[in-house]
């Protein structure tokens, strides 16, 4: 039962190839960011991105909503955060508890 369940999550994390491109430097707020990411056929059609504080609380701000997995980049402007660090998150459209891919922690200053 073990190996069938391992199997199982081994296949589900090949289907789900995306990555997202983990920000090289600190963002500021209101400034304009390119997130980047590679994905693989068999990644979902379109996602949600988010960026969320990797502080304890772990507000999470909506950056853009139906991305075309295709695209492979957005433009999205940066909210007005509180300093600190986050990760940037690829999530189900109708689910954002389901995350297809996580960036990096980067700072917001």
């Amino acid at each position: 039962m073990k190996l069938a369940l391992s199997s199982l999550i081994l296949l589900f994390s090949i289907a789900n190839a995306l990555e997202l491109d983990s920000p090289t430097s600190g963002w500021y707020p209101g400034d304009t960011v390119t997130v980047g990411w590679t994905s693989q056929s068999g990644d979902p059609a379109s996602f949600s991105l988010t960026l969320v504080s990797a502080d304890s609380n772990g507000e999470a701000f909506a950056l853009a909503a139906d991305v075309p997995t295709d695209e492979g980049s957005v433009s999205i402007t940066v909210p007005d955060v509180a300093a600190g660090q986050y990760v940037l998150n690829a999530a189900n459209v109708t689910n954002v508890n389901e995350i297809y891919a996580e960036s990096a922690q980067f700072s917001v200053s």
